[in-house]
């Protein structure tokens, strides 16, 4: 069974208290499967919540409904999420790519942080900040930078 990456809940709406009809959640949240579901939450206390043309064996009554209780919950709906983001956003995690100094002539791997630097001489630096928004080029460009400092952290 998969356990979802990040259970998100998302509040939506306007000073009018109108549903927000966008809600935009960070990429980086999302698995590649989502499943919406929508529930209608009380704003606050409802002492006395009817609900018209109940079954027959709630007919006549009333319930509280307590600030934040639900309401009603739609039917789930799930879709693919297209996850096609730029591969050089994820690679802060462990590298992160540094501006060398102005004398630096060749790429350097520092493993003393908490990260792998890779120190690249400024040149390159503005080389690789040109080439990073390119998608067909980002994907061979980050093995070139990180594979080298991965195998020095590894060895």
């Amino acid at each position: 069974m998969n356990k979802p990456r990040d259970f998100i809940t998302p509040t939506a709406r306007s000073a009018d208290r109108t549903p927000s009809k966008v809600i935009k959640i960070p990429a980086q949240s999302v698995a590649a499967t989502v499943e919406v579901n929508v529930l209608a939450v009380a704003t606050r206390d409802i002492k006395t919540y009817r609900v018209k043309n109940a079954h027959a064996d709630y007919e006549g009554r009333s319930f509280y409904v307590p600030a934040g209780g639900i309401l009603a919950i739609s039917e789930g709906q799930t879709f693919d999420a297209d996850l096609d983001l730029d591969s050089m956003q994820r690679i802060d995690s462990i590298v992160q790519l540094v501006l060398g100094i102005e004398e630096q002539q060749i790429v350097t791997i520092n493993l003393e942080n908490d990260k792998i630097e890779v120190w690249l001489p400024p040149e390159d630096f503005l080389a690789y900040k040109k080439l990073k928004g390119m998608p067909a080029l980002a994907s061979s460009l980050i093995p070139a930078l990180v594979l080298p400092a991965l195998v020095k952290a590894l060895t």
